[in-house]
């Protein structure tokens, strides 16, 4: 019986990871993006730019290009060394779990960046773990897939 327990909770482990998500998730064909049930044809926007906040950000960052290529730029911030850097990412080392110099700068890139986007933008969001919103007295941290 413990070996069964044991086999269920690594095979539920292996399949909530970030990459099984993202196959399950994400997915681009002839320029459409498809994240869940939304559609997106890349074809039709003149900047895709990725924001990728929390700990798993340059994970969730490599399991986008391997579902959707590679030709997205963006904004990387984590408190975790990612060991190689995606390219045409920014990356930012922030502090965890109280935030430093570094993740006041990449807060001010993201802002930055951000507001320089128009109608003719999208915009890709990712949140982990460890990229917590301040909503007033509690806090948020969300994943979205």
């Amino acid at each position: 019986m413990r070996v069964q327990a044991r086999n269920i909770f690594e095979r539920a482990l292996a399949e909530s990871g970030i990459d099984r998500a993202f196959e399950r998730h994400v997915s681009c064909e002839r320029g459409v993006l498809r994240v869940c049930e939304d559609l997106y044809d890349l074809h039709t926007y003149n900047r895709v730019l990725v924001i990728s906040i929390g700990k798993a950000a340059h994970t969730m960052v490599n399991a986008l290009e391997i579902q959707a290529g590679n030709n997205f730029e963006g904004i990387v911030a984590s408190s975790v060394d990612p060991g190689s850097q995606a390219r045409g990412f920014r990356y930012f080392h922030g502090g965890h779990p109280t935030p430093n110099a570094e993740s006041i700068r990449a807060a001010e890139a993201i802002l930055k960046s951000a507001s320089a986007q128009n109608t003719l933008s999208l915009v890709l969001f990712m949140l982990s773990g460890g990229g917590v919103l301040d909503c007033g007295e509690a806090d948020l941290t969300t994943t979205f897939l």
